[in-house]
């Protein structure tokens, strides 16, 4: 079949997002209120790919991002300068996507999406081009990604279906995480969904390890970084944060995106005085979720092959909640070397002393 491939840096946002509507694997990550979050602090590019068959009929959909200073964004002020001199450091990023419209037909149109998106990219001389499909499309294909010389990244994410009754599914959950959920109404822990900007700089301050993307040498990222999900996701229902207060005082809470009826959780923070405030926060996310008529509940990536114990964790808890584990892809390829090279020196110039070392583990990467 013939299809076609337009590619914009804007497009209409309701003709854009009506067709994800359409499609149940669409999130957050994909509609056009996302493309707006990196613009203002990182002046990052959406990029928009719409695929349509002969008929004009769009059959795939992908938001993409030109991220020039978000790559850099940790980077000692020089390095960024430099980078910005030079343009070192352009890649196109996306994540959970494409969304396909086409089931019968999806492996050509990823295939031929493909060949349209690394066109593009080559054209702009970016050095790297990373994505990820979505884990509702179940595209697991590594021959295709083989194909186009990508480096694979196998994740996974559990997912929980809505569709319940929420006391039905709390009878079914571990004894042990059941105890942890009333010891904490016991002890008045108490579930709030926020409704104030003030409330993502707390959350921000809490988990300096989520915000690692904001620029730590620019005072005012933070405020703009928490501004863009309130002007742009939160404002329209397109997020939402959730906490567990001990005491008038957030102990715990996450950050989910809401897209499609679909949550995916995208941020988790905690101080980690109180061991049952994480149990607390996601059984009473799972409850409004099934309450509100939502469709799943993606709790967010977890590596299937866990590197350390903290990733052991991660995996582990996500796992009690009876949801489906699904796995997917995360992959990379890069275009040119040696501004790729380059780059990896310039963010960690201690790395020069084992110049040999950093090579040789690149060159490989890079023919595999």
């Amino acid at each position: 079949m013939l299809y076609s491939v337009d590619v914009s840096y804007s497009v209409d946002k309701d003709s854009w997002d009506s067709k994800l509507l359409e499609n149940a694997s669409s999130t957050i990550y994909q509609s056009y209120n996302w493309s707006e979050i990196y613009k203002n602090l990182y002046n990052s590019k959406p990029v928009f790919f719409i695929m349509k068959d002969e008929e004009g009929k769009v059959v795939a959909q992908l938001l993409s991002f030109i991220h020039s200073k978000y790559y850099w964004a940790n980077s000692p002020l020089v390095i960024q300068k430099i980078n910005s001199l030079l343009n070192l450091g352009s890649i196109l990023f996306w994540w959970y996507g494409p969304v396909i419209h086409d089931q019968k037909n999806q492996l050509e149109i990823i295939e031929k999406l493909f060949y349209s998106v690394e066109s593009f990219a080559r054209k702009k001389k970016l050095f790297m081009i990373k994505g990820s499909f979505p884990p509702l499309l179940h595209f697991n294909d590594k021959s295709l990604l083989d194909k186009f010389q990508y480096n694979i990244i196998p994740w996974s994410t559990y997912i929980i279906n809505l569709n319940q009754n929420s006391i039905d599914f709390f009878s079914k959950l571990d004894k042990k995480i059941r105890y942890d959920i009333r010891k904490a109404e016991d002890n008045n822990h108490i579930f709030i969904i926020s409704n104030k900007r003030e409330d993502l700089t707390e959350y921000g301050l809490i988990k300096d390890t989520y915000v690692k993307a904001i620029p730590k040498n620019n005072e005012d990222s933070s405020r703009i970084f928490y501004d863009d999900h309130w002007n742009f996701l939160q404002k329209y229902g397109y997020e939402k944060l959730f906490r567990v207060l001990i005491k008038d005082k957030t102990e715990s809470a996450a950050l989910v995106g809401i897209f499609n009826k679909n949550i995916v959780q995208h941020g988790v923070a905690s101080l980690k005085n109180d061991s049952k405030a994480g149990s607390f926060l996601t059984w009473n996310m799972i409850k409004w979720g099934m309450e509100s008529n939502y469709h799943i509940l993606d709790l967010g990536g977890a590596n299937p092959e866990p590197q350390s114990n903290k990733e052991e964790k991660i995996d582990f808890f996500k796992s009690k909640w009876n949801g489906e584990k699904i796995e997917y892809l995360r992959f990379f390829k890069i275009l040119n070397l040696w501004p790729f090279l380059l780059s990896k020196l310039m963010m960690n110039p201690r790395s020069i002393l084992n110049f040999h070392k950093v090579l040789s583990k690149i060159l490989k990467l890079h023919n595999t």
